[in-house]
């Protein structure tokens, strides 16, 4: 799809979705001030607010990808399974950020176009670990970073005019540019591993589907009478 086809497609699906990732987003924003509560706070915060950030991610993704309803306690699933990984790519992704941000502010923006994708795939693959999420990321990234770039840099004008609506924008903005991310890296391959089965199994009826009319047309070729040759008088 083109920027424009993603863009127009996500304006349309989170009509009537809006209040409920509003809520999403005031209890990802209340989660972060938890933060700023001497030593317990950031320590908590610190522990479990990559899990829900990546769960956060697993939602737009779900919905984006699926037509899977919005809610606030998916932020909150798959504790056992994602914890530890989400915690190790967020961290790992951050360090990485700022370590080439420390060469200069360009090498930054590349590596953050490079991982963008890694919280996607570890919501989409969680038996991935969080360096195979990285590791893929750069992979489905190459070729794609400025074209990632460009798509974030499209959404300036929206960003801009949440100061004079006071961020009340953002109530619409955010759930926008959240779907319309999710798509993005949909249309480079990043799903749920269960519809990439689904994929597969629809391709394959294809396969046996066409495999089947070869054979029809193979019997039919030899069940048909030859043509005789014409008699002299």
């Amino acid at each position: 799809m083109t920027r424009a086809e993603i863009k127009n497609k996500s304006k349309g699906q989170i009509k009537g979705h809006i209040w409920m990732f509003f809520l999403i987003t005031v209890i990802v924003g209340a989660l972060a001030i938890v933060g700023y509560i001497p030593f317990f706070g950031a320590v908590a915060l610190f522990i479990f607010y990559p899990w829900i950030i990546v769960n956060m991610y697993r939602i737009y993704q779900q919905f984006a990808v699926k037509n899977v309803a919005p809610e606030p306690s998916a932020l909150f699933a798959q504790f056992k399974e994602m914890w530890a990984k989400s915690w190790v790519l967020i961290i790992m992704m951050e360090l990485f950020i700022f370590l080439w941000s420390l060469l200069l502010f360009i090498p930054g923006i590349i590596k953050a176009m490079s991982y963008a994708a890694a919280p996607y795939i570890l919501a989409a693959n969680p038996k991935l670990t969080g360096q195979e999420a990285l590791n893929e990321s750069k992979r489905i990234m190459e070729g794609h970073k400025m074209d990632l770039f460009v798509f974030y840099l499209s959404f300036i004008g929206w960003i801009l005019l949440m100061i004079p609506t006071f961020g009340l924008l953002g109530i619409w903005l955010i759930p926008y540019l959240s779907t319309a991310e999710a798509n993005f890296f949909a249309d480079l391959g990043v799903v749920p591993a269960e519809v990439e089965a689904s994929e597969e199994k629809v391709e394959t009826k294809k396969e046996i589907a066409e495999k089947f009319e070869k054979i029809v047309e193979e019997v039919e070729e030899e069940e048909a009478p030859e043509a005789e040759p014409p008699t002299e008088e």
